[in-house]
């Protein structure tokens, strides 16, 4: 019997079809009205709207003219969850008209309850004041955008739970006032940006991530005081920051930090991710590390297992309760010239290591590099320690996600 040709995906139901929809950039989406009459209106109850200027070509006329006619025929008694504009236009004679028109967009969004709102502007542009005073906001993510709030301005975002600041130049007072009308908050994200602030009070933040940022005040330290805080990433160079009231922190990631204070205030975190150069200065200055009794999970970060086994085995005395250890192998941190094949050398930093973690369950290590060589003199070290210690699980894995386990 010859199966009969159907339409499937037009059978399913609107609101698959339009979270469906809602998951393309919004002109592709638009562009599915011409498929048959089922698709026809399908595109203006979509709930989350993408729009990003590079889709056009740079050409900004055609750009603006499409988002105001679909944000005009969009369906206005439908929810809008997400709204995300990517837009960059060159400085001309018509930015602020471009501003202007923006401006329209953004209120569109907040006046249809938008919960998530993603805006990338260049900097010339600034954003209206009613983003900072809006009920219905639960997501908030600016870049390189301006505004004209000052620190007598009132912010209220009673639900907003994420905020994430790129690429901006960030105000001592800005920062007081946002988190002064964000009682909800509990993920803050700072990328790239320039920090005036030297003390943060984060009262109810739960996850703090601040990553190649700069601090414009260096001879004062930057104080966090975060008593919720669970999760917490530092990237770049941070030589005078102090964390206050961090009890609950957890899990740690750390790249290119060098406050040896700092380090121990974290002392207490069941999970770290941190970089290969943190290890290598403590291992020069081995009084200023301190014991972490509580750490379950350890992942080091882009190193050659060889040239860094001092450093990183070193370290493992300082974690007696760890239960699995994760090596990211790299050829590019490779720092012996013949790639890691001297094998007196190798006799030589090995000899007598003794395993120093009785607990450790899990060591994977995830190969990026071709140099088979220095990791067959890892795997003969790591079964040298799995003798000494029963259940101990070597996992070897690569980037491509193929890997292979080892049980002892």
């Amino acid at each position: 019997m010859q199966r009969e040709n159907s339409d499937r995906i037009s059978n399913l139901p609107d609101s698959l079809l339009t979270h469906i929809l809602s998951l393309l950039d919004t002109r592709v989406a638009a562009q599915t009205c011409i498929l048959s009459k089922r698709w026809h209106n399908l595109w203006t109850f979509v709930p989350s709207l993408c729009f990003n200027f590079f889709e056009f070509s740079g050409d900004a006329e055609r750009f603006n003219n499409f988002v105001s006619s679909f944000l005009r025929l969009r369906d206005g008694a439908s929810s809008l969850h997400a709204f995300q504009l990517d837009y960059y236009w060159a400085c001309t004679s018509a930015t602020e008209t471009y501003v202007s028109i923006v401006r329209t967009w953004i209120v569109y969004a907040l006046e249809h309850k938008v919960k998530c709102l993603r805006i990338t502007l260049p900097v010339t542009s600034t954003i209206p004041d009613c983003v900072f005073i809006c009920d219905s906001l639960e997501e908030l993510h600016l870049n390189f955008v301006s505004w004209k709030i000052t620190e007598t301005d009132i912010v209220c975002l009673p639900k907003l739970r994420k905020l994430v600041l790129l690429n901006l130049f960030i105000p001592e007072y800005f920062i007081k006032i946002i988190l002064s009308g964000s009682p909800s908050l509990e993920t803050l994200g700072l990328l790239g940006c320039t920090i005036e602030s030297h003390s943060i009070s984060l009262h109810s933040v739960k996850s703090l991530s601040i990553v190649q940022c700069k601090y414009i005040n260096q001879s004062l330290p930057l104080s966090i005081s975060a008593p919720c805080l669970e999760y917490l990433m530092l990237s770049h160079h941070w030589s005078n920051i102090v964390l206050k009231d961090i009890s609950k922190l957890t899990k740690v990631k750390i790249f290119s930090a060098d406050n040896f204070d700092f380090l121990s205030e974290i002392s207490g975190c069941q999970v770290l991710e941190i970089s290969i150069d943190n290890l290598i200065s403590l291992q020069r200055k081995p009084k200023k590390c301190s014991t972490y009794y509580n750490l379950k999970h350890l992942t080091i970060d882009s190193m050659c297992t060889y040239c860094h086994f001092p450093a990183w085995s070193s370290f493992l005395k300082y974690c007696p309760n760890l239960t699995s250890l994760c090596l990211e192998h790299s050829d590019d941190y490779c720092q012996v010239e013949d790639g890691c094949n001297n094998e007196e050398e190798h006799q030589i930093m090995w000899q007598d290591k003794q395993f120093p973690c009785q607990r450790l369950k899990t060591i994977e290590i995830i190969n990026s590099g071709h140099n088979q060589k220095s990791l067959e003199h890892l795997q003969q070290l790591l079964l040298e320690w799995a003798n000494q210690t029963k259940g101990l699980q070597i996992i070897l894995s690569e980037r491509s996600l193929s890997h292979f386990a080892l049980f002892f």
